[in-house]
């Protein structure tokens, strides 16, 4: 579950970049 939560918040991350 850990593992889960660091790659949303990767993706979540890829997605802001995008975002801007």
């Amino acid at each position: 579950m850990l593992a889960n939560k660091s790659l949303e918040l990767l993706v979540l991350m890829l997605v802001y970049s995008h975002l801007q």
